[in-house]
C-alpha cells in the first residue's frame, strides 16, 4: 500500500509508538525507513541534523546505525536449523569479528552471544541450542539480540510482542525501556493501544497510510486512539 506523506521526528532516548489497525501502513513505514521499499521511497531524512536521502537498501540503513526486527518471526526472522549463536550472528556487520560476511573469531562471537543472552533474559541451554527448540518469546528475544550486535542507534521494532506470553512481554518492555534510556531511538509499532500508551513517549497514529495525529502518550487514551483510526475527531 502507499504510505504518506508523513512528517515526524524521533529523538534519542525516546520510544516513538506507531499505532493503527491492520492495513494502516505501520509495517510499510518501518520497511521504507529501513530501505526495503525497492528504492521507491522519496522525501527527506535527517540524522543528527545531517540531511540524508531515503535508504535504498537495508545495507545502507545498517551502515547508518539502524536495525529492524520484523513482525513475522517465523517467516522473516529466525532461521530454523541454525543455533541461537548462528541466528544472532546473521546480522553482524561490524569489523573485527567477520571477514567477507563470515564469522571468523568464534570465541568473541560466543562471548557476545552469551552477554546478549544474559542481557535479554533468554531462556536457553546455551549458544549452541537449536533456535527452533526455544519458545516463541525466547526466539523473539534472539531477534532483538541480533538487532543489537551492531550497536545500532535507531531500532525499528515491528510488533515486537506479537504472539509471546506475558512474562516474555515484560522482559521485552524492560529491554526496550533500557535501550532507549541508554540513548537509542526506538520506533515500535503495535496493534495494541494500551501497550503503546504504557510504553511509548509519543504515538504516531496511522490510518490508510496517512498520519492522523502525533500524540503525547501520557495525554491520550485508548478511546482517542481508536476513534482516530476509525476516522473520528480527537477528544
Amino acid at each position: 500500500m502507499e504510505v504518506g506523506p508523513l512528517d515526524f521526528e524521533a529523538r534519542r532516548g525516546e520510544i516513538l509508538g506507531v499505532f493503527g489497525p491492520l492495513g494502516a501502513g505501520k509495517t510499510e513505514l518501518l520497511h521504507s525507513l529501513y530501505g526495503l521499499s525497492g528504492g521507491l521511497c522519496s522525501g527527506e531524512c535527517s540524522f543528527e541534523g545531517a540531511p540524508k536521502q531515503p535508504f535504498a537498501t537495508p545495507a545502507a540503513a545498517i551502515g547508518q546505525g539502524m536495525a529492524l526486527v520484523p513482525a513475522e518471526r517465523q517467516r522473516a526472522g529466525i532461521v530454523r536449523g541454525l543455533s541461537v549463536l548462528e541466528n544472532m550472528m546473521l546480522g553482524y556487520r561490524r569489523p573485527g569479528l567477520t571477514r567477507h560476511g563470515a564469522v571468523i573469531r568464534h570465541s568473541e562471537a560466543r562471548s557476545l552471544c552469551e552477554r546478549l543472552i544474559a542481557a535479554l533474559g533468554i531462556v536457553t541451554n546455551g549458544p549452541d541450542q537449536p533456535i527452533e527448540s526455544l519458545s516463541g518469546g525466547n526466539q523473539q528475544k534472539v531477534l532483538l539480540a541480533r538487532a543489537m550486535v551492531n550497536s545500532p542507534t535507531i531500532l525499528l521494532l515491528d510488533e515486537p510482542t506479537r504472539g509471546i506470553d506475558i512474562g516474555a512481554k515484560q522482559d521485552v518492555y524492560r529491554w526496550i525501556r533500557d535501550t532507549a534510556a541508554a540513548g537509542a531511538v526506538i520506533v515500535v509499532s503495535s496493534l495494541e493501544e494500551e501497550e503503546l500508551i504504557s510504553l511509548a513517549d509519543r504515538i504516531l497514529v496511522l490510518r490508510d497510510g496517512q498520519k492522523m495525529a502525533l500524540l503525547e502518550a501520557g495525554h491520550t487514551s485508548a478511546k482517542e486512539l481508536l476513534l482516530l483510526t476509525a476516522g473520528g475527531p480527537r477528544h
